[in-house]
């Protein structure tokens, strides 16, 4: 079963469409190509009222907020923004009402992806997948994944960029709860780079068991440091 599990993982990685080459393979992280248009659609949602502030006895302060009411697509694919008007009011630093974001085509931001369940990539478990978009291309796809899981990621991504260019050993001081090890994996290939990381400290809220790791790959590699003013 987990050669089965691997080998369906793997193809997860790899793009759907077997006439591209196997450079422009590399460019695709599930369905996601990178350096291209971003086309995916927004999931559909309303406009809700919200209140903001200390309501009172003449008035019921309000705001406009967007609420997604498509939580998952039924057979294709679906994006949803966070943050000012829809995850957080619109409101300035005293409180006050701020006019809604305007609604249209994603061209800037870092946005979730959503699949129907039959699309769902295998590594992906019940994690997320965020993308970043700059001026409508896609930029960077970062998915994240059960930490149980760790395996089955390392040999999709072995499988598909080859060996690792650099891997550091690292370690988490939980004081009582003692070390806990991970390690973080960097692929740079001539037109990506691809980061592994075993464990997201940044999420792990569960003392020594941990659940989550993540991938992220980005077009383009990484800038050389110069070094102008050494110590």
């Amino acid at each position: 079963m987990k050669h089965l599990l691997t080998l369906l993982t793997v193809g997860f990685l790899a793009t759907p469409f077997l006439s591209v080459s196997a450079a422009d393979r590399e460019l695709f992280v599930f369905d996601l190509e990178l350096n291209k248009p971003f086309e995916v659609r927004e999931c559909q949602y309303d406009i809700i009222s919200v209140p903001i502030g200390q309501q009172t006895f003449f008035r019921k302060p309000t705001t406009s907020m967007y609420r997604y009411i498509e939580s998952k697509p039924q057979n294709d694919k679906c994006f949803q923004r966070e943050g000012v008007g829809y995850t957080v009011p619109p409101m300035d630093t005293n409180g006050n009402h701020n006019p809604l974001p305007p609604a249209g085509p994603l061209v800037n931001g870092d946005v979730k992806v959503i699949h129907a369940d039959a699309l769902r990539p295998g590594l992906v478990g019940d994690k997320w997948i965020w993308v970043r978009v700059a001026g409508g291309t896609l930029q960077a796809v970062k998915f994240y994944f059960p930490a149980l899981g760790i395996d089955d990621v390392q040999q999709a991504l072995r499988a598909k960029y080859g060996a690792p260019t650099q891997i550091q050993e690292r370690y988490l001081d939980r004081g009582r709860d003692g070390r806990l090890d991970y390690f973080i994996a960097t692929w740079v290939r001539p037109k990506l780079t691809v980061v592994l990381t075993s464990l997201d400290t940044d999420m792990d809220m569960g003392g020594s068991r941990s659940t989550t790791g993540h991938v992220r790959v980005d077009y383009g590699t990484p800038i050389p440091k110069t070094e102008k003013n050494s110590l």
